[in-house]
């Protein structure tokens, strides 16, 4: 009999321990389409099940620690690490990612709660009731383990702060903390979705963005807290959407601008409402602090002609789609490669195109819903102006290649 138990816990602690070893990539949002399996070491993502420059979420088992560059081998290019899971990776390395480094992740040894994790949140006030240990990074409401709307207390871990939301993708009214909370008060049963952040970028494993500190590889550093304080995100040229910014929406409070480029920051989503724009570095945003919903980098130009006209300043997209909010081939726009991008990652706005230019090479193929649904319609070239049907009406893209 002691020998059947104890071959049984041998076979119960083989399955824990590899239940837990590997880390799983995805080809879709939202943990679906191919899947890839990587233990711990240095991986090329050629020769996978899922390739090279096709990832868009990624599983990782507490105690991990992701490291994921751009360049063809582990060490190339540019890099960003993640230690929790991630439902999508957003517009910037959403696609990108062709090399990866799994290690174990040993800075969070003493920076945990009671659940193994930075935060752990509960059902009831006082850390009473059903509980789930949540590691850094976002998640969204079937994500959160106790349910959505269901949140009344929270305990985190020295050096984390979390953003909770009232409703689902990260979304509608929010509120930020750094400390462990008995009682969530006003928004006591309101979480939809949670973003889990290290307030400091000295820390290893962060699921920020490193910031830029003049020899950094961003043009951009925002900041939560006047000063350049608080949590902070690198952000490199092009257009930010509410969750790309990597702080939370309407928490901007400070702003790091290196030479060279500019920030337009925008009091709504998508892109609109009233602006603030800046081409160098501003330690309190005055009457903008805590407005910003999405944002928009650009490198200046010889002549210094960029400002929040939205025109664009150059003929170049880098053999990709590019997309324009006004008609012929002008306004804002946002340059976009193989691949698929729903409402939040199209990084132009929601129903805000108007033109599109594609290059030989290319097809797409538009959506009139979010998460390519409703009618759609396809392009293999240039669309000065789109029709009435389409005009200010595109949520999601796909973009593929016809040829090479």
């Amino acid at each position: 009999m002691k020998r059947w138990i104890s071959l049984l816990m041998v076979v119960m602690l083989s399955s824990v321990a590899f239940a837990q070893d590997y880390v799983t990539f995805y080809s879709e949002c939202f943990y679906r389409g191919t899947a890839a399996k990587l233990s711990e070491g240095r991986h090329s993502m050629n020769g996978t099940s899922i390739g090279p420059a096709e990832i868009s979420a990624i599983r990782i088992p507490y105690g991990f620690k992701v490291v994921a560059y751009d360049g063809t081998e582990p060490g190339t290019g540019q890099k960003i690490s993640f230690t929790g899971d991630v439902d999508c990776l957003g517009y910037e390395w959403d696609n990108r990612i062709r090399a990866v480094v799994i290690e174990r992740d040993n800075s969070s040894a003493n920076t945990n709660t009671s659940s193994g994790y930075p935060l752990t949140i509960y059902g009831e006030c006082d850390y009473r009731g059903p509980s789930q240990g949540l590691s850094a990074g976002y998640h969204d409401a079937r994500q959160l383990g106790i349910g959505s709307r269901n949140l009344s207390s929270l305990q985190l871990a020295e050096g984390y702060g979390v953003i909770l939301y009232d409703q689902q993708s990260f979304r509608g009214q929010q509120d930020t903390w750094t400390n462990s909370v008995p009682c969530l008060g006003d928004f006591n049963n309101r979480t939809a979705s949670v973003y889990v952040y290290r307030t400091t970028n000295s820390q290893a494993g962060s699921n920020t963005r490193p910031a830029n500190s003049g020899a950094g590889s961003y043009p951009v550093t925002i900041y939560a807290d006047c000063d350049y304080r608080g949590a902070s995100s690198g952000l490199s040229a092009g257009y930010h959407d509410g969750r790309q910014l990597g702080i939370g929406t309407r928490s901007l409070s400070s702003v790091k601008v290196s030479d060279g480029y500019g920030i337009i920051l925008y009091d709504q989503a998508g892109y609109r409402g009233a602006s603030d724009t800046w081409d160098n570095s501003v330690p309190c945003l005055g009457d903008f602090n805590d407005r910003t919903m999405s944002v928009y980098v650009y490198k200046k130009s010889n002549s210094g002609n960029n400002n929040n006209s939205g025109s664009s300043s150059s003929g170049n997209y880098d053999n990709g789609v590019a997309f324009f909010t006004d008609c012929g081939f002008s306004g804002f726009s946002t340059t976009l490669h193989e691949g698929a991008f729903s409402q939040s990652q199209m990084g132009i706005g929601d129903n805000t195109i108007s033109s599109i230019k594609v290059p030989r090479g290319y097809s797409v193929l538009v959506f009139i819903n979010d998460n390519f649904g409703g009618s759609m319609k396809s392009f293999t070239s240039d669309v000065n102006c789109l029709d009435n049907n389409w005009n200010d009406k595109i949520s999601s893209i796909q973009i593929s290649k016809t040829s090479h």
